[in-house]
């Protein structure tokens, strides 16, 4: 977005809604902003490769990045201590997505990931990692293992 309040570009592509920032941003630059979705995008939960768990609720899966569920072990997996990756939720969607009024309970020890592909990197070579993304970023790894999300008796699982 900074390329565009510069006036180095004219069309931007976003991972959310503006918020009222932008906007004021560019009134103030004497432009106005103007949203067109082009798609929709969903969130995908990956962990490393060798790291076998059927899933997880969603409740487990705030309580990790809450840092109320620290080691695999509690939720049916390998007492292995479990490393959570995120885009800073100042630059990204996922975690406010994920934690929603919440994002205030984040847990200091969530590792923030430059970009989602270093993000995908950093949890492939870290054994109890898991990390979250856009669904569309991420598409067609291999290095990563995507995580079912659990919903009562049924595992919604996001196929890459």
């Amino acid at each position: 977005m900074s390329m565009l309040f510069d006036g180095e570009l004219s069309i931007v592509q976003a991972g959310g809604p503006l918020n009222d920032e932008a906007y004021s941003k560019a009134k103030e630059r004497g432009f106005s902003l103007q949203q067109v979705p082009v798609a929709i995008d969903g969130i995908l939960l990956f962990t490393h490769p060798d790291l076998s768990i059927p899933g997880l609720s969603v409740e487990q899966i705030r309580d990790i990045y809450k840092g109320k569920i620290v080691n695999w072990k509690q939720v049916g997996g390998p007492d292995l201590a479990i490393t959570a990756f995120g885009i800073d939720p100042k630059l990204g969607t996922t975690i406010p997505f994920l934690l929603g009024s919440e994002i205030s309970s984040l847990s200091p020890k969530v590792k923030f990931m430059h970009d989602h592909t270093s993000g995908v990197r950093q949890v492939s070579s870290l054994p109890g990692a898991i990390g979250i993304s856009r669904t569309g970023v991420i598409l067609g790894q291999r290095s990563i293992h995507p995580l079912a999300i659990k919903n009562g008796n049924i595992a919604i699982l996001n196929h890459l």
